[in-house]
């Protein structure tokens, strides 16, 4: 027995012996959960995790690893948050929250201690299915860098709030944007990724904020592109996904679109917004060149929807740096097929400058005559081409009339030496 009591202090003089950065480093590469835990190690350790300016109590630690239900009621979970914020000592650096039950008035009181903690990264995950009411704590978060907010109410800021000023990053899910928070968002000095998914009151975002570097905007069909007319110099990065038809404006098309990104490098858009920018691309028209766009990814295509293939077409025209393209077809019908063929093998119309820098293609899509014409298009005007690769994987096709379709995509001309076609069946 003395052997071993003499083994195990041994363990217990090392353990409490390592310097603090490096029990500092331990600490940050653990869950809070196991860093509590460290408690029992010595005495040293005991009370160290409560220091640990990150709490992270997201999903993960409601549920317990590999999704094991702790069964905690909502009073018990309350208790465990209110015992983590209570004991903690020095400044929180990061929060992280799932709520998974019904608003709790423990939350404003949350949100206050956060706020005299030196709060900058901020997430409050809220599962319940009714959206939690935010207290205006929030806006007391001064040195917030990060937030991101899924399915809740801002409330009004206080009349003698001066904004976020260190806010770089902003995720809001399931947000209903008031006129108060639109304008608060397009004032925000150093923001520089904005995602917006699922939200409502997107009229009320007139202007987008001055540094804005990314913009993800998904499931928000009343997204106002008008905000992107105002030339947004330093935009990189723009994701939409409108999901819903929306009607055309004649005073917004692609081309004042690029007009005003015209620093863009990754441009992400689906089928519903391809046709709303396709508003005057049947006109004859110079092209806007769009010299630092270098990838493009279009999902929820239709090659069957005339106006989303001349958007489509109209944009590649003004990417004349593009190394990158990927187009992902959601369903495959004939409606309108035969227009779409009818403007490809009319002289003249179905062409493209040469796009000297392309080297990827990615078709995911149901073999038609549209897929196959565009396929034929890019071989032919792209002579940097290493790779193009087409996927047809979700329909099914007899071999007879697979070895036709390999056999017409083998034979299309290439404009260059190097590429290598794959078609997946």
């Amino acid at each position: 027995m003395s052997e071993k009591r003499a083994l195990y202090d041994n363990l217990e003089d090392r353990i409490s012996n390592l310097p603090r950065n490096l029990i500092d480093g331990i600490l940050e590469r653990m869950s809070t959960r196991n860093a509590a835990r460290t408690s029992i190690l010595s005495k040293k350790w005991r009370y160290i995790w409560s220091t640990h300016p990150q709490l992270v109590l997201d999903y993960e630690f409601f549920y317990g690893p590999e999704g094991k239900n702790v069964r905690w009621t909502a009073s018990e979970y309350v208790k465990v948050i209110n015992k983590i914020l209570i004991v903690h000592d020095g400044t929180i650096q990061e929060f992280d929250l799932f709520i998974p039950f019904a608003q709790s008035p423990e939350m404003d009181l949350w949100i206050l201690i956060l706020s005299r903690h030196g709060i900058k990264d901020l997430t409050l995950d809220n599962a319940y299915s009714q959206p939690y009411k935010l207290p205006c704590y929030l806006f007391s978060c001064a040195e917030l860098t990060s937030l991101v907010l899924r399915n809740f109410i801002i409330s009004v800021p206080p009349l003698d709030f001066l904004g976020f000023r260190n806010l770089n990053k902003l995720y809001l899910e399931k947000i209903s944007l008031l006129p108060k928070i639109g304008s608060l968002i397009s004032t925000l000095p150093v923001l520089h990724d904005l995602w917006l998914k699922s939200c409502t009151g997107l009229e009320n975002l007139k202007v987008m904020p001055p540094k804005l570097n990314w913009l993800d905007v998904e499931d928000s069909h009343k997204f106002q592109w008008q905000c992107l007319k105002i030339r947004n110099s330093n935009l990189k990065e723009l994701y939409v996904a409108l999901c819903k038809e929306v009607e055309q404006q004649k005073d917004f098309d692609l081309m004042v679109l690029l007009s005003n990104i015209t620093k863009i490098r990754r441009l992400r858009l689906d089928g519903f917004s391809l046709k709303f920018l396709a508003a005057g691309t049947q006109k004859e028209y110079q092209p806007i060149k769009v010299y630092k766009l270098a990838k493009v990814r279009l999902f929820s295509f239709q090659f069957n929807d005339l106006e989303q293939v001349l958007c489509a077409l109209c944009l590649l025209r003004s990417s004349p740096y593009l190394q990158y393209l990927k187009i992902e077809v959601s369903t495959f019908t004939n409606d309108g097929m035969q227009q779409v063929l009818k403007y490809m093998e009319a002289s003249g119309h179905f062409n493209l400058d040469v796009l000297d820098k392309l080297q990827t293609v990615k078709l995911k899509s149901c073999i038609s005559k549209a897929v196959l014409q565009f396929a034929k298009l890019l071989l032919s005007c792209s002579p940097s081409l290493q790779q193009m690769t087409i996927d047809n994987r979700r329909q099914s096709i007899n071999a007879d009339e697979q070895l036709r379709i390999s056999t017409e995509l083998m034979r299309f001309p290439r404009a260059s030496t190097k590429a290598e076609l794959i078609y997946l069946l």
